[in-house]
């Protein structure tokens, strides 16, 4: 059986299909495959430079599972890797740098990869940068040893989103710099043709002047922060890799969503970059494999999979919010020439919709054009009413992020001075922003957000948390948090992510528990606050962290809300089973149903309370 490190060797060496030669091993190799509270990269080319965690985190943000193999370094302008000073010394004439990246976008200035040396000589890179989106490459001096990339407006979010493999190449024997790219996306960007580098010539023999000098991963290195992105792999090698143009493809390539996507939004649109040729595009999709493999052009457009056929620069196919939650759809695009034949029946290519609606995720806001306020409504950003007491910011800090790499941070005060009510509160509105209005359709019951609280909130029923909605004729319902079983006012004190789940049926008017009459079917706005919008009372202040703001059709709970162990909906042996294999262990264990303690016959007692029952929720 080949072992993990030849299993990453082999994969590493298909990775690097434009090397000129296969070449020795790197002398620096961080995996960033470790895990908290860890605060070691280590080196795995066996000559020990093992670099050391630099974070205002208390421990490093190792996410195990996001990796190309196994996990990697998340890096969220907090943190850097300080690399041992001498290891430049195992450089000559030539160097190459190969890092494998996701998510790495800075959006509000350069995004800093690697930094070394010291005044008029450095070596340091960094990628997708504001505002000129670019890839900038130095390795000596800042004249002749400065190389730049220019993405030509290309949106840095679609080269970003699925991973991204640069390396950054200086050989001074035959005096060149090159920045390569190894993946489909950088035709995009590149030019002339479809080669995924570029190049340039007469640079200078500089890089003896880098050595021995501070080296930091993620920052520059008079800073401690810079880099925003997931790591999984950093490389360097004392040879120069050289690339080569590849050839030419008639089929259509880089699908979006990619082939195995999965939690695709149900509004999602298809696109796809062409094959060279295509004068058209035909379009198929559908949930049934064999019918998207046997459908053809011949067939009515909208019958079975075929979506009909498209002009080339239209590379894009909506299926007008028809995709249903948590389905696979499967979808293949035929290239056809001015001649009106098919040079390329496509690929299939697969995803699976979300079982959820997102609402609101945090994720296009950034510091600029796209700022939070511009979008929700807070005391200072609405121009018309009256003003509360809620104040809106972006949340970064990976302890602040429920998923992904940015929430909401809400800050309340009931008795702000400013504002004109005593009460605060922030709404999304959803008519304005084309948002998902018709809560009607996918069969959606349920309203679910995560909070993160804050030990000093100051939390009575005159602070209390709600979620309200409004529908376009203005009629407005709410859910106040702490109405309901297993809901306290005190759990906004807790600074952990907590799941408030609200079934559809449960908003009231917000005056009693009388049932509504707001149309789901047309709903504008989504309204979180503080304290009580009928009869304000000023009171206290306080900071709230928002997240994965969603709706749902029922759904199965995990524990402790159900002892649904294996979360398949039903409680029946395989729960059982686990249970006992966990039976009288302490710790986070699915089988820990009641209280804080060891796996026991009171949570046995819970299960076997829910035998053989199906259990959704909401009910359907």
């Amino acid at each position: 059986m080949l072992s993990r490190t030849a299993l990453t060797n082999i994969l590493i060496a298909l990775f690097l299909s434009g090397a000129a030669k296969a070449g020795p091993e790197p002398f620096l190799w961080y995996d960033f495959d470790e895990a908290a509270p860890n605060t070691v990269a280590h080196d795995s080319s066996g000559n020990e430079y093992h670099g050391i965690i630099d974070t205002d985190l208390s421990e490093p943000n190792w996410d195990p599972a996001d990796g190309f193999i196994d996990g990697c370094l998340v890096f969220n302008n907090d943190t850097a890797v300080i690399v041992p000073n001498d290891v430049l010394t195992e450089v000559n004439d030539a160097i190459t740098i190969e890092i494998w990246l996701r998510d790495a976008f800075g959006h509000d200035g350069n995004n800093w990869i690697f930094d070394a040396g010291a005044g008029d000589y450095r070596m340091q890179a960094a990628i997708i940068t504001e505002p000129h989106l670019q890839i900038f490459w130095r390795a000596g001096n800042d004249t002749n040893d400065v190389l730049i990339w220019d993405l030509n407006d290309v949106d840095p979010n679609l080269l970003s989103q699925y991973g991204m493999a640069p390396c950054f190449v200086k050989d001074e024997t035959a005096g060149t710099m090159t920045i390569g790219w190894r993946g489909p996306w950088m035709r995009l960007t590149s030019s002339p043709g479809d080669c995924y580098f570029v190049t340039k010539t007469g640079v200078d023999k500089t890089l003896a002047n880098v050595k021995n000098n501070t080296f930091k991963i993620g920052a520059l290195t008079e800073h401690d922060h810079d880099l925003m992105g997931r790591m999984y792999h950093f490389a360097m090698y004392d040879y120069a890799f050289h690339f080569t143009c590849p050839p030419p493809t008639e089929c259509p390539w880089f699908p979006h969503p990619h082939d195995g996507d999965v939690n695709v939004p149900h509004d999602a649109n298809i696109t796809w970059m062409p094959g060279d040729g295509a004068f058209w595009h035909d379009v198929y999709l559908g949930t049934d494999w064999n019918d998207v493999n046997d459908a053809n052009s011949s067939l009515p457009v909208g019958a079975g999979a075929y979506k009909g056929r498209q002009s080339l620069g239209n590379e894009l196919y909506d299926p007008c919010g028809l995709l249903e939650l948590n389905t696979t759809y499967y979808w293949r695009i035929d290239e056809v020439n001015d001649g009106n034949v098919i040079t390329c029946k496509g690929p299939i290519w697969r995803f699976t919709a979300a079982d959820f609606v997102i609402l609101d995720n945090f994720e296009q806001y950034d510091l600029g054009d796209n700022h939070i306020q511009y979008t929700w409504y807070d005391q200072y950003s609405q121009e018309w009413g009256e003003a509360t007491g809620a104040w809106l910011e972006l949340a970064t800090e990976p302890n602040y992020v429920h998923s992904g790499n940015q929430a909401m941070s809400y800050s309340y005060d009931t008795d702000d001075p400013w504002a004109d009510l005593a009460y605060a509160e922030a709404w999304l509105p959803l008519d304005e922003i084309g948002g998902f209005q018709d809560w009607t359709s996918h069969d959606v019951r349920l309203l679910t957000l995560f909070f993160y609280g804050d030990a000093d909130n100051d939390v009575n029923e005159t602070e209390q948390m709600y979620v309200g909605i409004m529908d376009t004729s203005g009629l407005y319902a709410e859910m106040r948090y702490g109405d309901h079983p297993g809901e306290h006012l005190s759990d906004v004190k807790v600074p952990q992510w907590q799941r408030w789940l609200i079934p559809l049926v449960w908003f009231t008017d917000g005056n009693s528990a009388a049932p509504n009459d707001v149309n789901f079917a047309s709903i504008a706005n989504v309204h979180i606050g503080f304290g009580n919008r009928r009869n304000p009372i000023a009171a206290g202040k306080g900071i709230v962290y928002f997240d994965d703001i969603r709706l749902y059709p029922p759904l199965c709970l995990p524990p402790p809300w159900l002892p649904d162990l294996n979360c398949d909906c039903i409680i029946d042996y395989e729960d059982l089973r686990i249970m006992a294999l966990d039976w009288l262990k302490v710790g986070e264990l699915p089988g820990q149903l009641v209280g804080n303690d060891e796996i026991n016959f009171r949570d046995f007692a819970k299960l076997a309370d829910y035998w053989l029952q199906d259990h959704r929720w909401p009910p359907e």
